[in-house]
């Protein structure tokens, strides 16, 4: 089968998307399958293989939105598809410029489209400049047409469905959440403490997310002010980036916490799961999340999860193997965080029960469910 995935975010950024396309694209040319991307072209050198296709981009004017790139088609982005004898079109990011280039493509070659719904986006209208009322009709409004207009959509946890219905979408929804690539758990880098100062004899707490407000983040500012209350010597490590980041890092230093969290930055994987090898308990505060890979990236290298519960968070946690999910108070969710870290036997069960449940979420296993909806794209658009 060939595939054209049309994405308005991909290498050399970092975030969710990107590891999702990626592992999926991994896992289907194992499987014998051709898989040509369609993404923004950077400025900077970017080494791409001959089934990477660029499309014009410029970075966005909002500060919140500086890591982004906002695509321009032309009509000759598209010279050449037709000999490429795709069997289906995959738009990964709902209503933007490569999203409306790939049902152009689909009308034109008459190729099915189907769509990944990987962004809760009524979640993020903060970001604009329209009243939120008015903002939270048009996501409504776009999200219900684009996914309409697909032949099938795609969401990664259960929860999103309810939601997407609730927009007025009728298209066919498969739940096909990202799987964990196992070939790269043995590139790990081990975790440097002494570049970050980190004493040997400090806990290490996790979070990996961007920088930003949606994600909550000083919610576990909150929690390590009680743990440190309970005179336990715990290290906050945030790894990622962001339009908040100095706004955080002044409100660490606010809680009396400079010393006692890092900012890492964006990192490259093998160094996010050096840090996982050492990370004792992983902590998800964000509220907007609509799988959380990287809650599956901690469960694969065996650590305890403490989450709040929320979005697609609850599929991975709610049988309360290998994690916690607590509501968003942090006297709760730091006291289930303290009994992690001082119950070493609760701690070493958690740990094997992680291990256990990210077994399920293998990369080959979920690329099946793909490959799945993509013939019952086929078929019906043949029937």
């Amino acid at each position: 089968m060939k595939i054209a995935v049309f994405t308005e975010t991909y290498t050399p950024q970092i975030n969710g998307v990107v590891v999702s396309i990626e592992t999926f694209r991994k896992e289907l040319e194992r499987e014998g399958h051709q898989v040509y991307i369609f993404a923004p072209r950077f400025k900077r050198g970017v080494k791409d293989t001959p089934f990477v296709r660029r499309v014009y981009s410029i970075p966005y004017l909002w500060k919140a939105m500086r890591e982004q790139r906002f695509c321009i088609p032309f009509p000759w982005d598209l010279k050449g598809f037709r000999q490429l004898k795709i069997d289906v079109i995959h738009a990964q990011v709902t209503a933007s410029n490569t999203g409306y280039l790939a049902l152009l493509a689909g009308a034109i070659y008459r190729i099915p489209v189907v769509h990944t719904y990987h962004t809760l986006f009524i979640e993020y209208v903060h970001y604009t400049p329209l009243p939120t009322r008015i903002a939270k009709r048009g996501v409504i409004y776009l999200s219900r047409y684009y996914c309409n207009a697909c032949r099938r959509v795609i969401v990664p946890s259960s929860v999103i469905i309810k939601e997407l219905r609730s927009y007025g979408v009728k298209k066919p929804i498969d739940v096909i959440p990202t799987g964990i690539d196992r070939s790269l758990l043995g590139k790990t880098v081990p975790f440097p403490r002494e570049r970050y100062g980190i004493p040997s004899e400090r806990r290490i707490i996790t979070f990996i997310g961007r920088s930003a407000r949606e994600k909550n983040i000083p919610f576990l500012f909150q929690v390590q002010k009680l743990l440190h209350a309970r005179s336990l010597p715990v290290h906050l490590v945030l790894i990622g980036d962001g339009p908040e980041r100095k706004t955080l890092e002044k409100q660490a230093d606010g809680f009396g916490l400079s010393d006692w969290v890092t900012f890492t930055g964006y990192l490259p994987r093998e160094e996010v799961f050096g840090i996982l090898k050492d990370t004792e308990v992983f902590t998800s505060c964000s509220m907007t999340e609509t799988q959380g890979i990287v809650i599956l990236e901690a469960l694969t290298f065996g650590v305890p999860v403490v989450a709040i519960a929320s979005m697609g968070v609850i599929d991975m946690l709610k049988d309360r193997k290998g994690g916690v999910l607590t509501p968003p108070d942090p006297e709760i969710f730091s006291r289930e965080v303290y009994t992690l870290l001082t119950n070493h036997d609760l701690r070493k069960r958690t740990s094997r029960e992680a291990l256990e449940k990210s077994e399920h979420w293998d990369s080959r296993t979920t690329t099946l469910k793909l490959l799945d909806c993509y013939s019952k794209a086929v078929e019906e658009k043949i029937r």
